[in-house]
């Protein structure tokens, strides 16, 4: 009787938990970026600015803003785990740098994973991956990026959730060994 208890509250708890998923965002927007300016020649741990960016058409999902839509400036520095952020009348981003792939004084391919909140519906902040390319000719930059939903590189992060209802029945499973014994 107690066990049958204990299996109730679990699958109670585990019904509770469904029900705070938010929707998620989907889609992808590209975006130009202009006054591309650095630190030095693009090399691994250089400063990008970008002095704002402007979002292009078409764009497909949760993530359409109408082309022209601005962005603010801000800086990404080329080195793994930097925080990058950056805002405009559509939303905001915030997030690090997880992968980069450089060739010196030519061309940055730079992934950057974090919380995309827009300023319109739907109103819950989500994932978002912005992969950021510049390219160097002649000391001149230039550049675009892609604000998207879909993970291009996967960093493995175990559910809270899962791993507390885990803990949950191990320990509920151990009080109900005890007191048959």
């Amino acid at each position: 009787m107690k066990i049958t208890r204990l299996l109730a509250g679990t699958a109670l708890a585990a019904c509770m938990s469904v029900a705070a998923n938010a929707a998620p965002i989907a889609g992808n927007s590209s975006i130009d970026l202009s006054t591309i300016t650095t630190n030095g020649n693009l090399a691994n741990g250089v400063q990008i600015n970008i002095g704002s960016g402007t979002y292009e058409g078409p764009n497909d999902g949760d993530y359409i803003a109408a082309a022209g839509t601005t962005i603010g400036a801000f800086s990404v520095t080329a080195t793994l785990g930097s925080a990058v952020n950056f805002s405009g009348s559509f939303g905001s981003f915030t997030g690090t740098v997880v992968s980069r792939s450089i060739t010196p004084s030519a061309f940055a391919n730079i992934i950057i994973q974090g919380t995309f909140t827009p300023t319109v519906n739907p109103p819950d902040a989500n994932f978002a991956e912005v992969r950021l390319t510049v390219t160097q000719t002649q000391g001149s930059f230039s550049g675009g990026a892609v604000i998207d939903s879909e993970a291009s590189v996967n960093i493995p992060v175990p559910e809270p959730m899962s791993m507390a209802l885990f803990g949950l029945g191990l320990a509920g499973l151990g009080v109900a060994m005890r007191r048959k014994a």
